[in-house]
């Protein structure tokens, strides 16, 4: 068995270089917003953002935040204005 240590880069802490990580791929600034709340309420943050899932080899769906590590995996889509309909 191997060891292994965790340690902090340059002062930042794995979620903060995560979040940078995951600011860098996001496609819009709702988005980032989105994200932003998720880590400022200290919720878990996603796995990867815009995240292709596929059934065989077609792409279905790509959802904006992607979480597996936590359990059952869960897509999240995030619809911000350029999604509303006007009426």
């Amino acid at each position: 068995m191997e060891e292994a240590t965790l340690s902090e880069v340059e002062g930042e802490t794995f979620d903060q270089v995560h979040y940078l990580e995951l600011r860098e791929a996001i496609e819009s600034s709702f988005e980032e917003a989105v994200l932003k709340a998720i880590r400022d309420n200290s919720y878990p943050l996603p796995d990867k953002v815009q995240h292709i899932i596929y059934d065989g080899n077609e792409p279905v769906a790509k959802p904006d935040f992607f979480y597996k590590s936590r359990g059952p995996p869960i897509a999240v889509f995030v619809d911000g204005p350029d999604h509303e309909k006007t009426t």
